[in-house]
């Protein structure tokens, strides 16, 4: 009885443990195939424009810094537009002794 319910638990354990290991390597391998799709979908657009894929990727992490360069540069003149906003209104409505 000892012995069988040994023996099931063993099978029970490495199935889990197998189970675990293929859908370690299945998530594994989906990511690999992701970078693969994304690499060949940058390689068609370098093609597009004739670029080297290296000068492709240069030129994307570029416009992806002034892309960053230029939200930030958005959010001053928010800030300073919004500043000046509330300082407008301050002097629309004067001292607490004017009222």
């Amino acid at each position: 009885m000892a012995l069988t319910l040994a023996l099931i638990s063993s099978v029970i354990l490495l199935s889990v443990l197998s189970m675990y290991l293929l859908a370690r390597d299945w998530t594994r391998r989906e990511k690999q195939i992701e970078k693969l799709e994304k690499q060949v979908a940058d390689l068609q657009q370098a093609s597009r424009y004739r670029l080297p894929y290296k000068s492709f990727e240069e030129l994307l992490d570029a416009m992806a810094a002034l892309d960053i360069e230029l939200e930030t540069r958005k959010l001053q003149t928010d800030f300073l537009e919004n500043a000046k906003g509330h300082i407008t209104n301050a002097m629309k409505v004067g001292t607490k002794g004017e009222k």
